[in-house]
C-alpha cells in the first residue's frame, strides 16, 4: 500500500500546472455563487502562492478544492484533457478512447465533479509544445466523429488547455484536480474504467502509479497524422475542389445539397445557427439540475445529400453569400395557392396603416407592438393584402377565439365556415383557418393542413424558442409567414431564435404614435402612464435563502401585509372611478386579492382553469362593462 508522501509525490508529478501559482475554488455563504481564483501569498495580492505539499493533502481530504493552470510560460504544458459534458459523455468519451487506443495512446478517463461529464487525460513523460498537444487531441476528435462539421458539440466541449500560447494578459484557462476528498464521497472527480462500463476503478492510486505518460517520440509521430474526415466532412470538402453555382433550395426550410457547401459557410452556419441556451448555462452555474436540457439549441437539420436551414435566415444567409461573391440561384418551392380576395370592413388607424405597409414587398418578418395597438387588425389587414389563403397559429385558447371574433367581424365570415384546429376540431378551411399549436404538434400527417394555405401567421410568436413551435412553423412551406408580438425580448435572450424563423422585424409600433392616434380620435385622457414601486418591507425569518421559484412565490402571495398593501393601492384607484386590471401568476393569489376586495367592489376573476361556460360568462360581463376590478393569472 502506498504512503501518504507517495501518493501525494504521485499526484504532484500526474496533475502538473504552472508550478508559481495555483487556483483555489471558492463558494459565497449561501451556496448560491461560486468560482475559482489565483492563490495570492500576501493580502495585497502582489505575488502568487505556490502549489505546496499542505494545500495538496487538503484537497485530497475534501478541506480544500483546487485548480491547476495547464499552459506553462514556455508554452507548453504537461497533459492534454478533452472535457466532454451533457447527457450523452459516455458514448462520446467511449468513441474517442476507441480512437485512442487505434493509435496506441495511452489516456485515462475521470467523472468529473458535477458527476455529468468526464474529462479524458493524457499525460506527457516530459513538458510538450501545447500547439501540438491540442493539435493531436483535435485530430483525434475529428476522427472519433466528436466534432461536427455542422453542430456544436453537445459532447465534447473543449480542452486543457484551451489555447497554444499565452496572451501575456493571463495565466490561462484552468482545469480543476481531480481526487477531491468531498467529490470522491459521492463517486465523482475519481479516474473510471472504461472497459467496464465506466465503473470506478477500485484503487485509484495503484491506476494511477502505473499509469504510461506519452513520450515526445510518440507525440511527434500524431502530429503528423491526418485523420480520415468523416463522411460528412467529406461531402463538404468535396465543395472547395471545384467552383459551383450553388443551389438554394426553399420550401418549409432552404435546402443546400451538402456537396456544394463551402467549408467556410458551414463554420457560419454552425457558429449562427447552433444557439447557446442560457438557460442551461444559468442552471448549470447555479448548481441546479439540467437534466433534459440542451446546452445548444440546433436550428439545423440535416439529411443524407443537404442541409436544412431555417427560413427566417434566409437573408443573413443572402448577405453572407453577396459578401463574399458566391454565386447561387434560387428554386422557389413554398407554397402559392390560388389567389383570393378578402372583403374588409375594418379601417386602420395611421399607424397601423404605416405598420402593415412594411409587409407590402416582405414575404417574411415580424411586427412588433405593445398591447392595445391592434395586432390582430394589423394581422387580418396583412393576410388580406397577400391574397392567400392563411391559417393563425396561437397557443392560448381566450385568444384562439378573439381571432374567430375578430375574423367575423372583419372579413364578414360566419363562425362555422372559418376553419379550427383546436382540442377535437381539426378542420383546416380556407379561406382562413385558426389552429392551436398544440393541436397541430399532435398532427402525425400534416400535409393535407399545409397544402392549403399560403400565408402563416404565428401570433405570440414570442414563443418561437418554444420546440413545439419551431417543429410547428418548420412544416409549413407556405410563401408568406409572419409573426406578431408585443415582447419580443425574451428572459434568456433567445429571442435570436424568433428571427431565425420568422425574419427580421420589419416594423415596430412605438407608443407615442398610438398615443398621437387616440388625441386625434379623442380616445385619449390627459394622464399618462406612471409605474410606482412600492417597498413591502418583505422580511424572511433568519435571512433565509431559497433557489425554488415556487416556494419563493408561495412567500410573496402569502404576505399579509404585502397583500394588504397591493389592495389598497387597487381601491384607491377603483374609489377613483378607474377599472382596474390586476395581473399576478398565480390563481391563489388571485384569490387572495379578490377576498380583500369584493366587499365593496364588483369583482371579477379570470384564471385559465375556467369550464367553458364560467369562461363565456365572465366575458360577458366584462364586455358589458359590468365590474369594477378584473383580477387574472398571466396564463389565460
Amino acid at each position: 500500500m502506498l504512503s501518504r508522501e507517495e501518493r501525494v509525490e504521485i499526484f504532484r508529478s500526474l496533475f502538473k500546472g504552472r508550478e508559481d501559482v495555483f487556483a483555489h475554488r471558492w463558494e459565497k455563504w449561501n451556496g448560491g455563487v461560486s468560482g475559482y481564483a489565483p492563490m495570492y501569498a500576501d493580502q495585497d495580492k502582489e505575488s502568487y502562492a505556490p502549489l505546496t505539499t499542505g494545500w495538496i493533502e487538503k484537497h485530497l481530504i475534501g478541506t480544500a478544492t483546487l485548480g491547476v493552470y495547464p499552459l506553462l510560460q514556455e508554452n507548453t504544458s504537461n497533459f492534454i484533457v478533452a472535457d466532454f459534458d451533457g447527457d450523452n459523455w459516455r458514448s462520446g468519451v467511449q468513441k474517442f478512447l476507441d480512437v485512442c487506443k487505434k493509435h496506441e495512446l495511452p489516456v485515462a478517463t475521470e467523472r468529473s465533479r458535477s458527476g455529468k461529464g468526464a474529462h479524458v487525460w493524457c499525460f506527457f513523460s516530459t513538458p510538450y509544445p501545447a500547439s501540438k498537444a491540442r493539435h493531436i487531441f483535435l485530430t483525434l476528435l475529428r476522427e472519433a466523429g466528436c466534432i461536427d462539421p455542422l453542430e456544436k458539440n453537445e459532447g465534447f466541449d473543449r480542452l486543457f488547455p484551451n489555447q497554444d500560447y499565452l496572451s501575456g494578459k493571463g495565466l490561462g484557462n484552468l482545469i480543476a484536480l481531480p481526487l477531491q476528498g468531498e467529490s470522491r464521497k459521492r463517486g465523482n472527480t475519481v479516474f473510471l474504467d472504461s472497459d467496464n462500463d465506466f465503473e470506478i476503478v477500485a484503487d485509484q492510486w495503484e491506476y494511477l502509479h502505473v499509469l504510461e505518460r506519452v513520450t515526445p517520440e510518440l507525440l511527434d509521430r500524431l502530429v503528423t497524422l491526418d485523420s480520415p474526415p468523416s463522411e460528412e466532412v467529406r461531402k463538404i470538402q468535396k465543395s472547395s475542389r471545384f467552383n459551383k453555382t450553388m443551389v438554394l433550395t426553399l420550401g418549409s426550410s432552404v435546402s443546400i445539397p451538402k456537396n456544394i457547401l463551402p467549408p467556410n459557410l458551414a463554420s457560419y452556419l454552425r457558429e449562427e445557427l447552433n444557439i447557446l441556451n442560457i438557460g442551461y448555462v444559468v442552471k448549470e452555474r447555479a448548481g441546479l439540475p439540467t437534466y433534459g436540457e440542451k446546452k445548444f439549441i440546433k436550428t439545423l437539420e440535416q439529411t443524407d445529400e443537404a442541409i436544412l436551414v431555417p427560413r427566417g435566415f434566409l437573408n443573413s444567409l443572402y448577405a453572407w453569400l453577396d459578401e463574399r461573391a458566391v454565386g447561387y440561384e434560387i428554386v422557389d418551392e413554398r407554397r402559392t395557392v390560388d389567389s383570393i380576395g378578402f372583403a374588409r370592413s375594418h379601417t386602420l388607424l395611421p399607424y397601423q396603416e404605416l405598420a402593415v405597409a412594411q409587409f407590402d414587398a416582405s414575404e417574411q418578418g415580424i411586427l412588433v407592438a405593445p398591447a392595445g395597438a391592434g395586432k390582430t387588425l394589423m394581422g387580418l389587414e396583412i393576410i388580406a393584402r397577400k391574397r392567400q389563403p392563411a391559417i393563425i397559429l396561437t397557443h392560448r385558447r381566450q385568444i384562439y377565439d378573439q381571432w374567430l371574433e375578430r375574423i367575423e367581424h372583419s372579413f364578414g365570415i360566419p363562425k362555422p365556415k372559418i376553419g379550427q384546429i383546436g382540442g377535437v376540431k381539426k378542420d383546416a378551411r380556407q379561406p382562413i383557418t385558426v389552429a392551436m399549436v398544440q393541436t397541430l404538434a399532435r398532427v402525425k400527417d400534416m400535409g393535407s393542413i399545409t397544402a392549403k394555405f399560403g400565408t402563416v401567421l404565428i401570433d405570440e410568436c414570442h414563443h418561437m424558442p418554444s420546440r413545439m413551435f419551431r417543429d410547428v412553423i418548420s412544416k409549413f412551406p407556405a410563401r408568406y409567414r409572419y409573426g406578431l408580438t408585443a415582447t419580443p425580448s425574451r428572459k434568456y435572450n433567445d429571442e435570436k431564435l424568433i428571427g431565425v424563423y420568422l425574419g427580421d422585424v420589419l416594423h415596430t409600433v412605438d407608443k407615442s404614435e398610438m398615443q398621437n392616434a387616440r388625441l386625434q380620435t379623442s380616445e385619449s385622457t390627459s394622464e399618462g402612464d406612471a409605474v410606482i414601486v412600492r417597498a413591502t418591507n418583505l422580511a424572511t425569518p433568519f435571512g433565509t435563502t431559497s433557489r425554488d421559484f415556487q416556494l419563493i412565490s408561495k412567500v410573496l402571495s402569502s404576505d399579509a401585509n404585502r397583500n394588504a398593501l397591493i389592495a389598497a393601492d387597487i381601491a384607491h384607484e377603483a374609489r377613483g372611478g378607474k377599472k382596474c386590471l390586476v395581473l399576478t401568476e398565480r390563481k391563489e393569489h388571485a384569490e387572495m386579492l379578490r377576498a380583500y376586495l369584493r366587499k365593496d367592489f364588483e369583482t371579477i376573476m379570470f384564471s385559465g382553469d375556467l369550464s367553458a361556460r364560467q369562461r363565456a360568462f365572465s366575458l360577458q360581463k366584462i364586455k358589458s362593462g359590468r365590474f369594477r376590478i378584473l383580477i387574472a393569472t398571466g396564463q389565460i
